[in-house]
């Protein structure tokens, strides 16, 4: 597959201590990928793309795999590897993301998640418990327990508790 990248950036950023500077960037990046069937219990995705990236270089590499049990349980891990080589000097680096996630759903409305991810580079961990009771399409309650930990001292930590909910009005 070949996708045509074009992104607007309106002030500079960092990305693992390398700045990003503002402006318009077109970009052009090639990929593969091969997927195992979603209706099987043993599901698994591989991914792979190489191409353009804030006019520096990316390659890209990823893995999911997913465990469904008895349509109750679904459990997945994926891993995301990327080498960035930017335009400035010194600006190559390595950035990878690991995610390990389990799912219990109740019933074909309620459900509980829990999802954590160590974004390696930054040696950041995430984690997220989100419980979902839906009345009909994604209309319904959540609560969603989120908590962040920097353990580089670049970031604050902290914890958040969200109960949120949603409903669809029929004005006519």
């Amino acid at each position: 597959m070949v996708n045509l990248i074009s992104e607007g950036v309106k002030r500079d950023f960092d990305i693992v201590g390398v700045t990003v500077p503002a402006g318009d960037y077109d970009n052009v990046a090639y990929s593969i990928n091969a997927t195992s069937p979603a209706t099987k219990p043993l599901r698994a995705t591989l991914s792979m793309s190489q191409g353009g990236f804030y006019n520096g270089d990316r390659f890209n590499a990823s893995l999911f795999l997913a465990y469904r049990v008895e349509n109750k349980w679904d459990i997945h891990a994926s891993y995301n590897h990327n080498n960035i080589d930017l335009p400035t000097k010194d600006s190559a680096f390595t950035a990878d993301l690991a995610r390990l996630g389990v799912t219990y759903t109740f019933s074909a409305k309620a459900r509980i998640s829990a999802l954590v991810q160590h974004n390696i580079a930054e040696d950041m961990f995430a984690t997220n418990v989100r419980f979902s009771w839906q009345r009909t399409a994604n209309t319904g309650f959540y609560l969603v327990y989120s908590e962040f930990d920097q353990r580089t001292g670049f970031g604050a930590n902290r914890k958040q508790l969200v109960l949120k909910y949603t409903h669809l009005f029929d004005v006519l």
